[in-house]
């Protein structure tokens, strides 16, 4: 009886990784701006809109220039969306720091009858510490998205830093929890840092 429970359990560890990668894919979304790609995630909604958190130097040109043309795409049960036209609602971009981060909004109106994504919400409590297991999903060099399984290597509540390193186009990414049911950071940079939840939470007090 009791090997016949251990090898149930051993099949059952897949499926629930797959699931929740799967929760936190259906959240995620391809970011078009005019110098290139990023990823983001959906974070909240309200009656009308559904609103994206990424890296705020996704959605600024070279030019250091806020870009207007903003453009999303979604990728739910294996389903490319058509491009969805969004605004950039908040965006604070400090070089050098961890002060990373925007917030975009679309119209729900733009989905048509494509599927509803997900919503997954930043987690603002201190509960994250070193070796936490995490997920991590977005779209690197712009091409379909894919979630990987790390840990934490380094928590504080200004900076973050994840593992394994991302791939060029991931900044934007979502950092979840194990479970994937909630967000405690953003990805910035390539060696894994990353904005984490706690400094999101403060800097957004207004949504």
């Amino acid at each position: 009886m009791k090997k016949f429970l251990a090898i149930l359990l051993l099949l059952l560890v897949p499926t629930t990784l797959k699931a929740d990668l799967e929760d936190v894919g259906n959240a995620t979304c391809k970011v078009y701006s005019n110098d290139g790609t990023g990823s983001g995630v959906v974070f909240l909604e309200n009656k009308t809109h559904y609103f994206v958190l990424t890296a705020a130097h996704v959605v600024y040109s070279s030019d250091g220039s806020l870009d207007t043309n903003i453009e999303l795409e979604f990728f739910i049960d294996g389903f490319k969306s058509k491009k969805i036209n969004s605004v950039v609602d908040y965006a604070l971009l400090l070089g050098g720091s961890t002060v990373d981060i925007a917030v975009l909004k679309f119209k729900k109106e733009e989905l048509g009858k494509y599927p509803k994504p997900n919503v997954i919400p930043i987690d603002g409590s201190f509960d994250t510490k070193t070796n936490d297991i995490v997920l991590t999903y977005g779209c690197p060099q712009g091409r379909w998205p894919s979630g990987q399984k790390g840990h934490v290597v380094y928590y504080h509540p200004n900076r973050l830093i994840v593992t394994p390193n991302p791939i060029g186009g991931r900044s934007g990414s979502g950092v979840f929890d194990k479970n994937g049911e909630k967000i405690i950071g953003i990805i910035i940079w390539k060696d894994g840092t990353s904005v984490p939840a706690a400094k999101i939470k403060a800097l957004l007090t207004n949504l």
